[in-house]
């Protein structure tokens, strides 16, 4: 009875609201289908409803809602699945006085990165503030990713959050406490921006189950510790000539990880003990801008994780002294049909892309987008990696080429197409015998929106 009283009270209240105030909303369809040639995968398709609602109220606050719907044909997850994509109310306030010239709260569910996007890339339940001064600007983000269903997450990170990962019983995503700090600097010097970053995640799990304690003498495969990581980074990027434009960024890792290894004060020889992270993280990207020819741009970007060489496994697999493989929170990652996580990796990635119809006004072809991407893979060191295809006894080295094609087409505001189709080609003697075979992969796209 008091469930339904309290939703009949916020339809009242969300109907009032669009009574006083203008408000938008809409419905976007996607599809995306791929298939692989990779061992487990195959055809997936998956079907996706987003319902969304942009609702002003006053002159400060916005109230921004989404909630979003599944079919997937993925064995991995259920049928049908959903969740609240997003549910933030947002204040914009011009002028403080005696304080900024601009400040930005926001309250609820959002997604948040930190500007290089390869360490947090993440939806998050929480509260985001931004100070706009006149020479740059601070933001403070604090939230809670426990309440997200783990079928539209990526937040593995230690033994327990796999297991997790795999229990079809468990809906809700890693309970992890994500705290950002964010100081941007615009056009310091020569039009070049600078960027600072702290980025802190903590592990909440041994507030609401057991988890294996700092001492343990037994190995237990059923369990696992607490994974705590903090980033620092910075960044410069900027124009470097007339349509030639680069970023280049820095991160610093550390935290602790409990790993199972020697002791000499056990009684079997062996305990669990936490073990310091002190890995890095570095990447380079150049961009260049033609737009007289067929709006064309071409890129390089490279990027530098360190890795761990007596790590056995990427979740939780160090073996002694201090975990130096970096461990990204969840971000982004380079290639088409391989794509490891930036953990023990040098990749760099040459990209080219055209519209070859963009002068012909009209035509239902002139957005069209082509390009071609090639992305050479290295291990940084010895030790595992995100792929568990990838032997963790090889040392440094070739890993593999992934050459991809694709297109994308917008020939109405309400309706996108796209394909890609990409080629991994593997250096046989840095994957485990069987697993070392040429992965295919293809992607269609299909957007509608109303």
């Amino acid at each position: 009875m008091k469930a339904r009283i309290l939703l009949l009270s916020i339809l009242l209240v969300v109907t009032g609201a669009a009574l006083l105030y203008s408000f938008d909303f809409g419905v976007v369809i996607d599809n995306s289908s791929s298939v692989s040639s990779k061992e487990g995968e195959g055809f997936i398709q998956e079907n996706n409803a987003h319902l969304w609602l942009n609702l002003p109220l006053g002159e400060s606050w916005v109230f921004n809602a989404s909630v979003m719907g599944t079919f997937s044909t993925d064995t991995d997850k259920p049928l049908l699945f959903a969740d609240v994509e997003t549910l933030s109310l947002k204040g914009t306030f011009p002028h403080l006085e005696n304080g900024a010239n601009l400040f930005v709260l926001e309250l609820g569910r959002f997604f948040h990165k930190e500007f290089s996007g390869f360490v947090f890339a993440h939806r998050m339940d929480g509260v985001r503030m931004e100070f706009g001064y006149p020479s740059s600007t601070l933001q403070i983000a604090l939230g809670y990713t426990g309440l997200l269903n783990k079928y539209y997450t990526s937040l593995v990170m230690s033994k327990l959050d796999a297991l997790d990962d795999l229990d079809k019983d468990i809906l809700l995503a890693p309970r992890r406490l994500i705290g950002n700090i964010s100081w941007s600097i615009p056009e310091l010097f020569a039009r070049q921006n600078l960027n600072f970053s702290i980025l802190v995640n903590e592990d909440l799990r041994h507030l609401f189950e057991t988890v294996i304690k700092e001492g343990k003498e037994t190995f237990d495969p059923s369990s696992g510790g607490l994974v705590d990581t903090q980033y620092f980074g910075v960044g410069l990027d900027g124009p470097l000539s007339k349509g030639l434009f680069y970023s280049a960024f820095f991160y610093l890792g550390t935290g602790r990880m409990l790993t199972f290894v020697p002791d000499s004060q056990s009684n079997t020889g062996e305990a669990y003990l936490y073990k310091q992270i002190l890995s890095g993280l570095g990447g380079l990207s150049v961009r260049y801008y033609l737009e007289e020819f067929f709006q064309s741009v071409a890129s390089l970007q490279i990027l530098y994780a360190t890795g761990d060489s007596d790590s056995i496994s990427y979740i939780e697999g160090n073996k002694s002294g201090t975990a130096k493989m970096f461990l990204p929170i969840s971000g982004n990652s380079l290639g088409t049909a391989f794509q490891p996580k930036v953990s023990n990796l040098v990749a760099a990635e040459l990209a080219y892309s055209l519209k070859p119809f963009t002068g012909v006004k009209g035509f239902i072809l002139e957005s069209l987008q082509a390009g071609a991407k090639l992305t050479p893979f290295f291990k940084a060191s010895k030790g595992a990696m995100s792929e568990g295809e990838v032997d963790p006894a090889a040392g440094a080295g070739y890993l593999g080429t992934d050459l991809s094609v694709f297109a994308n087409l917008r020939p109405f505001s309400d309706l996108g197409l796209g394909v890609s189709l990409g080629f991994f080609l593997p250096n046989k003697s840095a994957f485990l015998p069987g697993k070392d075979d040429p992965i295919v992969y293809g992607q269609f796209v299909f957007s509608f929106s109303f």
